[in-house]
């Protein structure tokens, strides 16, 4: 499964010669592994040969010291100037975090101008159970943190109700942000009569890209991820 950053990339101060740089490009990271030859050198070294070997821990160091690199988005077989027009985001299981070991399926397209969601299993959590499941705790695909646990303990009050629906709440199938007026993804727009063009727009996009790269939920309304044996740490 692919894991993608499909947002725009900057530079923080002291960490690259170009000091406030800030890149509009979208980007895939796997893309970037597999196509550019100066950051798949780098991967190999940094954890052996093929994805298998690379320490994840490493990854965002990596991406940093390449990115912080004037010419790295210059070079390579996009150096002409040819970046996607959109980039495709894809979610299947990600921890044992609900009952029966099920997934959260997802997919996603990212344009500069909107974000479309579909969410195939709407009557799952997407951040996990209320009540812990064999990982990390209540909504486990959220990590604990002092604001989780703030959130939680006060989500039945008024002025944290709203943080508990953004952050744990269960989303409806479609979702579509406007990212010109809503840079943070929080209002979804999917329902509204102005984006019914862009949404089915971007639902024609997404069909696709999955019928084009043979993803089984182009065809098939299966769930084979969710029977797969999990080999993650145990509980």
């Amino acid at each position: 499964m692919r894991r993608q950053y499909p947002g725009p990339c900057s530079r923080a101060r002291g960490f690259g010669p170009t000091v406030g740089r800030l890149g509009a490009e979208l980007v895939e990271t796997l893309d970037a592994v597999e196509n550019h030859p100066r950051f798949a050198l780098q991967f190999e070294r940094a954890g052996g040969p093929g994805l298998g070997g690379m320490q994840m821990v490493a990854l965002p160091r990596l991406c940093l010291k390449l990115l912080c690199q004037d010419d790295f988005l210059l070079d390579g077989p996009q150096r002409d100037g040819e970046r996607p027009a959109q980039v495709f985001v894809e979610r299947e299981r990600h921890a044992n975090v609900r009952k029966g070991d099920l997934s959260y399926p997802a997919r996603a397209v990212r344009t500069k101008e909107f974000l479309y969601i579909r969410n195939f299993r709407p009557d799952r959590w997407p951040a996990g159970d209320p009540e812990m499941w064999k990982a990390v705790g209540p909504f486990g695909d959220c990590d604990g943190s002092p604001s989780k646990e703030l959130v939680l303990a006060h989500r039945d009050e008024p002025a944290f109700a709203k943080f508990f629906q953004l952050a744990f709440a269960k989303r409806p199938a479609e979702e579509l942000y406007d990212l010109a007026k809503d840079p943070h993804q929080i209002v979804n727009v999917a329902d509204r009569s102005e984006y019914a063009a862009a949404r089915k727009a971007l639902r024609a996009t997404l069909d696709r890209w999955m019928t084009g790269t043979k993803d089984p939920r182009a065809t098939s309304d299966d769930d084979p991820w969710d029977r797969y044996p999990y080999y993650g740490s145990a509980p």
